[in-house]
This record gives structure tokens, sequence and C-alpha cells, in this order.
């Protein structure tokens, strides 16, 4: 991460799976901050995870 910048972020979960994500970054300098929101659900029991080849 660069001097200066800022970074927060909160994890969440839930039933089967499901994972949530969001975090903002506050670059130094005044420039506008950056929002990431990822949310994921398996949606039934059972289902294994998805993996990344």
């Amino acid at each position: 991460m660069p001097a200066g910048w800022k970074v927060g972020d909160k994890t969440g979960n839930g039933g089967y799976g499901t994972r949530n994500d969001i975090g903002i970054i506050r670059p130094d300098g005044g420039r506008a901050p950056v929002v990431i929101a990822v949310l994921t659900d398996r949606g039934k029991p059972g289902v294994p995870s998805r993996t990344t080849p």
C-alpha cells in the first residue's frame, strides 16, 4: 500500500457458505475514495466450494 493511504474493511458470513466483504481505500492527496464490495453465496447446503484453477 502506498504511504499515506488508509484502508478499512468489514467482513461477514451467513448460512450455506455466504461470504461478504466490503472495503474502502482512501488515497492521500484529496483523491476520491475507492469502495469495493464482494458478495458470494453457494445457495444450498452441501455444495462444494468453488475453486479457481
